[in-house]
């Protein structure tokens, strides 16, 4: 088992977010580097051991963190791998967030999972479109096809108007939880989906087409626009290495993301994160969680997770193999790192700068004795046009978001001269 100086350290966190990783999926789509098994790796016995350890992970967390988790995301791989009996058994034993999400791919999808939302099981659902164009979606390796795309966005206008009653929610009808506190979560039902651009044979005008097809069928509040990355190891970097696919060039790219993103402004949404928007202020606040730096504890296969111990943060990464996390003692095998300054430092900055919040000049100042005026000469050198300053805080405009690796590389070896150890 960990350490359990380190399981001591959960109850020390003002708030605690909760990721679980399902690793299992129906194929694996081309372009994911991810960790993920194909069916062919797995059957439905694998899945009810891997749920059987997690069950007995969260029962040994809430020993030492015994407060309901600020938000909860379930993610993969793909979680509609799971029966929907088990997924609901996985949502009873985390229990109530004012955020709990879990991803599904849209084949998966049925009216059934309505279920989960009317009994506050969970709160948000993140579908993984990625196109309308069936060629691509084929080109990607997706299941999906364009009818199920458009089944998923019936299934959120069925989402829009679900009536919800608190005397069907689990956690009050258990007595969990009262009806004043699970108000006070400020519980929402929301709903986002995962779009791509810059794919192979895809023009600027497919891609807006993609984003109009969901806002004129769904009342959609919250959109993930990423662009396709050809990653190392994935099946996908292997034909465009063969040229048996071709992908666009940087600047076809960068144009096409200007185009979007500026689309997208027009449409109301906010550039709140470098690949995320919202309407109505609807962000992810889990992922947030991740771009403030704030706690959160990953179980599962290929899970990492920060915790902070005395204002240093600490990063526990787990096995990447499913079978080796079944077979391994509860909270078992965890690579456990303490980071030092400079490494704390890079990892604050990879995450601030990729959100509109961007970095606070409280947050430099605390952990690694950074002045405000520090931090702004770090920027003096770049365009004005590239960056925000405010009274808390210095961020990047989406100029900046363009160049986003190249700033997030020179203003962290900027800031290593300027650390006092």
């Amino acid at each position: 088992m960990i350490d359990l100086k380190y399981l001591q350290l959960l109850e020390k966190q003002e708030s605690l977010s909760l990721y679980i990783h399902i690793p299992f999926c129906t194929t694996k789509c081309y372009y994911c580097a991810f960790y993920s098994e194909d069916n062919k790796c797995w059957n439905e016995k694998d899945i009810n051991m891997y749920l059987d350890k997690l069950f007995k992970e969260i029962d040994l967390l809430k020993q030492f963190y015994n407060k309901n988790f600020d938000t909860v995301f379930i993610g993969g791989g793909n979680p509609g791998t799971l029966t929907l009996p088990n997924l609901r058994k996985l949502l009873i034993k985390i229990g109530p967030s004012k955020e709990t999400t879990f991803e599904i791919n849209p084949e998966l999808l049925t009216s059934d999972y309505l279920t989960l939302f009317k009994e506050g099981l969970a709160t948000r659902i993140s579908i993984g479109i990625q196109s309308f164009d069936d060629h691509i979606l084929k080109l990607l390796g997706r299941n999906a096809r364009k009818e199920d795309n458009f089944k998923a966005l019936k299934f959120c206008r069925n989402l829009d108007n679900l009536k919800l009653d608190l005397n069907d929610n689990y956690f009050i009808k258990n007595k969990l939880i009262d009806k004043t506190s699970y108000i006070e979560l400020n519980t929402k039902i929301k709903y986002s989906f995962d779009l791509m651009s810059s794919l192979p044979t895809q023009s600027i005008k497919d891609s807006i087409n993609d984003i109009n097809i969901l806002v004129d069928n769904t009342k959609l509040t919250h959109l993930s626009l990423y662009c396709l990355t050809v990653e190392e190891g994935s099946y996908l970097y292997s034909l465009v290495n063969n040229k048996k696919i071709n992908t666009n060039n940087d600047l076809y790219e960068k144009d096409m993301l200007k185009k979007l993103w500026a689309y997208l402004e027009s449409i109301n949404f906010n550039h709140y994160e470098v690949s995320n928007f919202a309407k109505n202020n609807d962000i992810c606040e889990h992922n947030l969680r991740y771009w403030k730096l704030k706690p959160y504890i990953s179980l599962g296969s290929s899970s990492a997770s920060s915790i902070y111990n005395n204002g240093n943060l600490i990063r526990l990464n787990n096995t990447s193999s499913y079978k080796e996390y079944i077979n391994n003692d509860l909270l078992e095998n965890y690579e456990i790192e303490e980071l030092n300054l400079n490494q704390f430092l890079d990892e604050y900055i990879i995450v601030s700068l990729r959100n509109n919040e961007g970095i606070s000049f409280n947050f430099l100042e605390k952990y690694f004795k950074l002045s405000k005026e520090i931090v702004i000469s770090a920027f003096s050198k770049y365009d004005k046009s590239i960056y925000n300053i405010n009274c808390d805080s210095i961020s990047l405009t989406e100029s900046g978001f363009i160049i986003l690796d190249t700033i997030i590389l020179e203003i962290s070896l900027y800031f290593e001269d300027k650390l006092i150890p």
